[in-house]
């Protein structure tokens, strides 16, 4: 078997590139033969244009962001990867396309290509793309994507099947008139990311074994509002006086500057550390020497629906999980069914802070969320679960 995934697979930080290589990587252990068509923009710009990485082919295409350049930059990039996945297809001979999405751009000229090669494609939906655009963008993106969805509504059965990573997102493909679509959970390695003991891990990464720490790990956008979770520290460490409470902040992002300049202003250099970009392995560290994870979500609606991949990897680390989210979402919904944390009302700075002084006052109760967190990564998101419910589905389908 021979599978082409088009779409982001590099830097692995943030959910589709990450989900993408671990599911890819699961492919290869069975098998798989895999290659890999990714965009190459400016925030990737380091990147090979072609590399052999852990028996993945990669082949980059040049591409730029609708965001920045409108209209130009979205025509370009289908164009790009029309002809590139002409040339990978000629080059590695896939048996079908796995189609990834977000974003939109590169696997549309991708899906033209393969109409022109007579190739199955499957499409693999990981969040409600175009209505995040439509609703946070400006009138020309906000016009683009109304047209991608409009084109993405007319092309989704064109596919053998379509995947979707929760049960929500499935239902909402179904209303949009998908005919055949399944649920493929976000995976991950539960080997890599896993608990460990706490104090050893600490003294390796020069922290103190006796803090309590809440972490966040990701991208800094926009709609994740670490802000909030700064504020709510200030209001624990400076206002009532919990010096041995710490927040380890381990990603990157245009926000970086206001974030450390806020740390400074509230007096809190002393317990919020950013860690910057790392590795996995290294966040891998990071998340197992950590008490509690954060999902400091806005109050966008957009966000009853997803389950972000910083939740499976909370879950996989034994970690207890605070989200600010609305109560009747997704994620809210795995929280409070398998007692993994608390969930508070988004962009409330009281209601935070009292969830991680919850926390912290209540050590075992917390331990035992992250036990049951861990337990849902193991029957929910272990990568090889998931890439055999994949590799099934394929049999079924071709």
């Amino acid at each position: 078997m021979k599978i082409l995934l088009v779409g982001y697979f590099y830097p692995f930080v943030g959910g589709a590139p990450s989900r993408n290589k671990d599911l890819l990587q699961a492919l290869v252990k069975k098998g798989v033969n895999v290659s890999v068509l990714s965009p190459k923009t400016s925030s990737t710009w380091k990147a090979k244009w072609a590399e052999l990485f852990d028996g993945i082919y990669i082949l980059r295409f040049l591409a730029f962001s609708v965001r920045r350049i409108p209209f130009f930059g979205g025509i370009f990039t289908i164009i790009s990867a029309f002809f590139n996945c002409l040339l990978i297809c000629f080059l590695r001979g896939p048996d079908v396309i796995v189609l990834s999405l977000p974003a939109g751009e590169p696997p549309l000229g991708a899906f033209f290509a393969s109409r022109l090669l007579k190739k199955p494609v499957i499409f693999d939906v990981q969040d409600e793309w175009e209505d995040f655009r439509i609703r946070g963008g400006s009138k020309f993106v906000r016009l683009w994507y109304i047209l991608m969805k409009k084109i993405y509504d007319a092309i989704y059965n064109r596919a053998i099947f379509c995947t979707a990573v929760t049960p929500a997102i499935v239902g909402h493909l179904k209303t949009r008139g998908v005919k055949r679509v399944y649920l493929l959970p976000i995976g991950l390695s539960i080997s890599f990311f896993k608990p460990v003991d706490k104090v050893k891990s600490r003294v390796a990464l020069s922290l103190d074994p006796a803090s309590f720490i809440v972490i966040y790990a990701g991208i800094f956008q926009g709609y994740y509002r670490i802000d909030v979770v700064i504020k709510a520290f200030h209001r624990l460490v400076v206002e009532k006086n919990i010096k041995d409470l710490k927040l380890l902040i381990v990603g990157w992002g245009r926000q970086m500057p206001i974030y450390r300049k806020m740390v400074k202003k509230l007096s809190l250099s002393d317990n919020v550390f950013f860690a910057g970009l790392k590795s996995r392995d290294d966040v891998a560290n990071f998340l197992a020497c950590s008490d509690v994870g954060v999902i400091p979500y806005d109050s966008n609606p957009l966000w009853l629906y997803p389950l972000p991949t910083k939740f499976s990897e909370y879950c996989a680390s034994g970690l207890a999980i605070i989200a600010s989210t609305h109560q009747k979402s997704v994620l809210a919904e795995h929280i409070t069914r398998w007692k993994l944390g608390l969930v508070v009302e988004p962009l409330k700075v009281e209601e935070m802070s009292n969830a991680i002084e919850y926390l912290y006052q209540h050590r075992e109760e917390t331990k035992q969320m992250g036990v049951n967190a861990r337990q849902l990564a193991s029957i929910r998101f272990d990568i090889e679960k998931v890439a055999s419910r994949f590799l099934k589905l394929l049999s079924r389908h071709l």
